[in-house]
């Protein structure tokens, strides 16, 4: 068997003020590694390839054909059982990461081969925990001479505080593992995670893509790969309820005028009958369509409908500032990862610069994961 391998290379800079990536991508080993680097001013991003030219990121990241005739007007991933139990993130402000696991777990239901792992029944059974990932993408390594020593991201709230769907991806291309609940439970975070687990997985990352705003693109998704996690502006006086079924719709202003925080779910299914008059009256969509999204405030909340509770609608005319669509792997199907784990995020602080990775033995690249 040929060795395969998942790699993230990136090294982080400084231009216009503001924290930017430059990313090494390829996709199979007969194709030519391509660099990619991206630059910051004046709040405009642009790409740039190694002969200094423009590149249009979006058509890179989206060249997929969708035929919209093939694609079903109506679509639940729960009827195929493709979507774990709505959970609950209390009073952290870990949407981020629960929004990212859900969309994972929803990949692993999708693949037969990885959802027996969790036994019988595994969409009642299978629970990743949120808690191993934001801890230790979030925590330095213990031990001081290790080469991978401040090689974290310095957020003394842990991610309690906000985050975004990368940042999982970034942690789960470090190495770091997607780990059950029994093991790491929820409850218990503020008691931090053991080293010894950091590297620990039942499954691994293959795959994650930041899709733009194309319904067709991001319902063909849903159905091949499953949930996929989306971040809009959750303006809480834009909800709607009618007949027990909650809907959400923003124009990009919020009702009441007040600025809330950004949110992020997963989308696992759509109906595009769902009428724009099930939205407030005060601010509805121009046409008819909504996501079916499931939350992570528990079922006590959002739609009090049999079969809809923790979930809502929400327009496809919503604004939304990313779509992240995660691919999981048995974590056999690799022997190694080489990465350079990013260690910035907007607001924190920047002490990474580049990795030369030498191979061990004749590998072949398999994959590796963009971050644009």
């Amino acid at each position: 068997m040929k060795k395969k391998i998942i790699s993230l290379l990136l090294c982080t800079l400084i231009a216009g003020g503001s924290v930017s990536m430059f990313s090494v991508n390829a996709a199979e080993n007969e194709q030519e590694i391509q660099y990619i680097r991206s630059v910051t001013d004046n709040n405009l991003l642009s790409y740039y390839n190694q002969n200094g030219e423009e590149v249009d990121i979006e058509s890179l990241n989206n060249d997929v054909e969708v035929n919209e005739s093939a694609l079903p007007s109506k679509y639940d991933l729960r009827d195929y059982n493709r979507v774990t139990s709505v959970r609950n993130q209390g009073s952290e402000g870990l949407c981020w990461d629960f929004a990212a696991t859900a969309s994972m777990e929803s990949s692993i239901l999708s693949q037969p081969e990885l959802s027996a792992k969790a036994g019988d029944n595994p969409y009642k059974t299978l629970d990743l925990s949120e808690r191993g990932h934001t801890w230790y993408i979030h925590t330095d390594f213990e031990d001081e001479s290790s080469p991978l020593y401040g090689d974290y991201m310095q957020d003394p709230t842990k991610g309690s505080g906000g985050g975004s769907a990368e940042m999982v991806a970034e942690g789960l291309c470090a190495g770091y593992g997607a780990y059950p609940e029994s093991l790491l439970p929820y409850e218990q975070l503020s008691s931090g995670c053991p080293e010894g687990l950091r590297f620990y997985s039942d499954y691994r990352l293959k795959d994650y893509s930041e899709l733009n705003n194309d319904n067709a693109l991001i319902k063909k998704t849903v159905m091949e790969k499953g949930a996929v996690a989306i971040n809009y502006s959750c303006f809480h006086a834009n909800t709607y309820m009618v007949d027990g079924m909650q809907a959400y719709y923003d124009n990009g202003t919020p009702i009441d005028g007040i600025i809330g925080q950004g949110h992020l779910v997963v989308a696992v299914g759509w109906d595009d009958s769902y009428s724009r008059e099930n939205f407030n009256p005060e601010m509805q969509p121009e046409n008819d369509g909504a996501w079916l999204c499931k939350n992570s405030w528990g079922e006590e909340n959002c739609s009090t409908a049999d079969g809809y509770k923790g979930y809502f609608w929400m327009s496809y005319e919503t604004p939304l500032s990313c779509v992240a669509s995660y691919e999981m792997q048995s974590v056999d199907e690799f022997d190694n990862v080489y990465q350079h784990q990013i260690t910035s995020y907007a607001g924190f602080e920047v002490n990474s610069a580049a990795n030369v990775f030498t191979a061990k033995s004749n590998e072949v690249l398999k994959q590796v994961c963009l971050q644009t």
